[in-house]
Order: structure tokens, then sequence, then C-alpha cells
């Protein structure tokens, strides 16, 4: 709730920076299919991707990251059984995305309210199937926020479809020859290593996971900042420590200071999702070495791990 209204905050405010990158869709949607797979799963549903090409983009991936994460968690609470679709289309100067599920549907007359927040529809079903009424409001915002436009298609008892549109400058197909290096890389890191993993948010470390290979590595799951502090103070020790900036009792930054305390030498990366250039600056001030964020790039996050992999590090 809190984190949500952060959220909207800066979006009132301005607040937020907007990151232009290369964006390969094919990977970003299955980074999108692995972040979310395991509750989907969970929720005896299946997750489809229909993407019409293979596609380089240049925009927000963080952003659009965030607006898929809200569309497919809006999904994922108003469908019992059945299939949730992303689908992609790409046009000469924009990208359609879209989230299609098998729900309860929506009225007509509501197509419009259910994107305003604590709007009377939302708030309803908030109290109905749990959540802050503020998911759908929070995508609008990012959707705006990068020129584009956002509705939705709905049938009573049939499901719902979510679309946006955002302007994106289309880049050159690479050969794909990138495929066999990312095997090389995951290679390279699977192999005996340890891991602690302090992340809050369950799917982001089912993600996590699937990145370590917990079949050749193995991975300590804990749920924040002071779990993981302690850990070290029982003399635990762990070849990579992986470790989410906001967390619940103890904050990533916190937990930074205490550790270098323990283990002055331990190399931190900070991790999150909110990179801005004032997010780096406390960080580095914390006492992180680097920075990484969310979602994290396979490659970039192969490359950290292979760089570091024969001290013992901290990502945060």
């Amino acid at each position: 709730m809190i984190d949500d209204i952060l959220k909207i905050s800066k979006l009132d405010t301005g607040n937020i920076e907007i990151c232009d990158e290369e964006i390969d869709v094919d990977s970003f949607l299955e980074s999108i299919e692995l972040t979310f797979k395991s509750e989907i799963e969970h929720n005896k549903l299946k997750l489809l991707i229909d993407n019409n090409k293979k596609t380089r983009i240049l925009s927000d991936e963080q952003k659009i990251f965030q607006i898929f994460s809200n569309l497919i968690q809006n999904a994922i609470k108003f469908t019992d059984e059945g299939v949730i679709q992303l689908n992609c289309l790409v046009f000469e100067e924009k990208v359609r995305f879209s989230v299609k599920d098998e729900g309860i549907g929506i009225k007509e007359q509501d197509f419009e309210k259910i994107f305003e927040r604590f709007g009377q529809t939302e708030m309803g079903a908030a109290r109905r199937y749990g959540g802050t009424g503020l998911g759908l409001s929070i995508a609008k915002g990012f959707v705006e926020l990068l020129g584009g436009k956002i509705w939705c298609e709905s049938e009573m008892g049939k499901g719902s479809e979510f679309f946006f549109e955002i302007p994106a400058k289309i880049l050159e197909v690479k050969e794909k020859k990138n495929d066999v290096d990312n095997q090389s890389l995951n290679e390279e890191i699977a192999g005996g290593l340890s891991f602690l993993v302090a992340e809050d948010e369950y799917s982001n470390f089912v993600y996590l996971n699937e990145l370590i290979d917990s079949e050749r590595n193995s991975i300590v799951h804990v749920y924040n900042g002071k779990d993981a502090v302690d850990f070290f103070k029982k003399g635990k020790s762990f070849d990579i420590v992986l470790m989410d900036l906001k967390m619940p009792v103890m904050g990533g930054l916190e937990a930074t200071e205490e550790i270098k305390k323990i283990n002055p030498k331990q190399v931190i990366i900070a991790q999150t999702a909110y990179a801005t250039s004032y997010d780096e600056k406390k960080c580095i001030e914390a006492g992180c070495n680097a920075y990484i964020s969310k979602p994290i790039n396979p490659q970039q996050f192969y490359a950290l791990v292979n760089q570091y992999k024969k001290k013992k590090i901290l990502i945060i």
C-alpha cells in the first residue's frame, strides 16, 4: 500500500526520470515470464506470449516492466482459470502491448472508472479480491509518462484485454549470435557457488532463482536486511549475496552499512527499481561498490557474477 502511494506521489510531482535504452522485446517478455511463472502456476493458470516478430526498441524498460507487472497482477486477481496472454505489435513509430485474461470481465460503463485512483469500481474490487485499488491507476500514470495511452476491452464472463501503446524508436534487429554468448555466461556461473538472496517480493526471488540455477548453486532466501545481517553476525559466509533496497524491518542501505562493519572487504552492488542519479548517490554513500537496476537484465547479471565470482560479493 505504502509503495503504491509513493509511486502515485512521484507520478504527481513528476519526480520520475525517463531512461531510454535498447530493449530486446523477446528477451524482455521472457524475463516477465520468468518473474511471474511461479505465481501464475500457483493460481493454476497458464501464460502465453504472442510476439509478432523479433524486435528491438528504444524506450524505458523499467517503466514498461512496471506497467506489465500491474496489468498481470490484475489479470491473476480476477481470473480463476484459463490463460493469461501477453501480446506485442510493432508499428512504424510506436509499439502496442496487451495483457489478455479469461477472467470475470468488466462492465462497459466501468471501462474508464477502473483507471481512476481509489475509484468506486476499483476500490470495490480491492475490497473483494484484495489489493490497494491503485494498480491500474499507476499503470496509466506510467503509460502517460511515456507519452502513450491505455485502454480496455472486455466482455462480462469472458475476460478482459488491457492495451497500452507508447511511442518508441524501432531499432535494427541484431543477429541472435548473442544467444551463444548468453548460454556460455550462464554455464560459467554454474558450479557450486553459494547465494544469499534477501528479497521481500517472492516473484522477484523466483526470477533470481531461475537466473542463478538452483540445481547447480546453493541458495538461501531471506525477506529483509536484518535477517541477512544476522547471517554475517553468526559467522556465516556466501560467495554472493543478492539483496533488495526496499524491504521491511531493515532496508538494503542500512544492511549494507552493518555488513560493512562486520566485513569491510565485502563488495556491494546496489539493486533497485528506482534507478535515478539520487538513488545511485545514496547507494555509494552507504558503501555500495556498484549499481544494477530492476528488472535485472540477464546479460548484465551474468557479467557481474563472472566479474566477482572469485570474490565474496554483496548485491543490494
